[in-house]
């Protein structure tokens, strides 16, 4: 790292717990891995993580949906559908594994940040139970604390009986107090 600023990481980690259960109802836990590394304007990030049993069902402290259900703690308000997840999405019994990647660059225009990103991911239990979303967007610094930003997303999933495609457009506006 030759720039005052550049900078990488490395983490690992295992948590005993990860939202998951086994078909039997026992905890799922889960092992992660990240790196990042930044240079000059440009910023890598890197994700995997992989869960230490099969999964069958989630365990009972998500209060986001029924009992066995798999997948939706793993979703915030980009999710699968309810046909796909009443279909057994990520809870035929395997091992679930996800990995993902983003990269961005902060330009300067008009003497304010202007950050592209590009960034993919996967989560997947077998070749029945997956799910895939890339994506591109900017933010731009408008005042100090103040984004605003344009992304657009694709995500196509699969179950054992159902396939779907979904595309997200967003615009948003982030004030930072």
């Amino acid at each position: 790292m030759d720039n005052v600023g550049d900078y990488q990481f490395f983490g690992a980690a295992y948590s005993n717990v990860s939202g998951f259960q086994t078909a039997n109802g026992g905890d799922v836990g889960a092992f992660d891995v990240n790196y990042g590394l930044a240079i000059s304007d440009i910023n890598f990030e890197a994700e995997a993580l992989i869960t230490d049993t099969g999964v069958g069902g989630i365990n009972n402290s998500s209060s986001v949906s029924p009992k066995n259900i798999a997948g939706v703690p793993f979703f915030g308000s980009v999710r699968p559908s309810a046909n796909l997840i009443y279909d057994g999405f990520l809870g035929s019994g395997g091992v679930v594994a996800s990995w993902s990647t983003q990269l961005s660059y902060t330009a300067t225009v008009f003497n304010k940040r202007l950050i592209p990103y590009v960034d993919y991911s996967q989560i997947l239990q077998n070749t029945d139970n997956y799910s895939y979303q890339y994506g591109a967007g900017f933010r731009y610094n408008i005042f100090y604390g103040s984004w605003i930003g344009l992304d657009y997303t694709n995500i196509n999933s699969s179950s054992t009986h159902f396939n779907e495609r979904q595309n997200y457009i967003s615009l948003d506006y982030t004030l930072y107090l």
